[in-house]
């Protein structure tokens, strides 16, 4: 029994590990989510305000 929980124990670490590391499509995703972020930026008129609150937001989210 001990030997059972011990071996789902390890398993679920492993698993829990794997998921937090991020694959080649999810920074590929990413690349794609700012570019198109970056296009709608330019097409929208926005006041300096905005500007300066999402290059504020921009600077936490790459943490």
């Amino acid at each position: 029994m001990k030997k059972m929980i011990a071996t789902l124990a390890a398993t679920f670490l492993c698993l829990s590990l794997a998921a937090c590391q991020e694959g080649p499509a999810e920074k590929q995703g990413r690349k794609v989510d700012n570019t198109v972020e970056k296009v709608q930026d330019k097409l929208q008129d926005k006041g300096p305000a905005q500007k300066a609150g999402e290059r504020l937001d921009d600077m936490t989210d790459n943490s």
